[in-house]
């Protein structure tokens, strides 16, 4: 019983540790990735949208770049794909909400930044 106790623990702590880690992560590329929201041209314009639509965006763009560690192999986060999944998601809201002019915007910064970057 004292061993089985102690394996749950050690997978507990082993899972806790984790997600300790990729919570950590996140909040670091969150306040990483919003100083290049910052930079859009016309981000004191349009500050409230973009924090907004940074906030909506942000989440499903981390789940779709990181892919958390495995025993033998580190967590990795693939910096291109968070990007495009972000700024997609930022300018299909700017598109939705009437404002395609606004979207074409990001698509463009997000292709300059994308490319610059590569």
């Amino acid at each position: 019983m004292k061993k089985l106790l102690s394996i749950v623990l050690v997978i507990a702590f082993v899972l806790g540790m984790k997600f300790f880690k990729q919570h950590e992560a996140d909040g670091d590329i969150h306040d990483e990735a919003y100083l290049f929201v910052e930079a859009l041209p016309d981000f004191d314009q349009h500050q409230a949208f973009y924090a907004t639509a940074f906030e909506v965006a942000h989440d499903k763009a981390f789940q779709e770049a990181y892919h958390p560690g495995r025993r033998r192999r580190a967590a990795t986060f693939d910096e291109d794909r968070y990007f495009e999944a972000l700024f997609d998601s930022m300018a299909s809201q700017a598109q939705a909400g009437g404002d395609a002019d606004h979207a074409d915007m990001i698509r463009t910064y997000a292709t300059l930044l994308l490319t610059s970057s590569g």
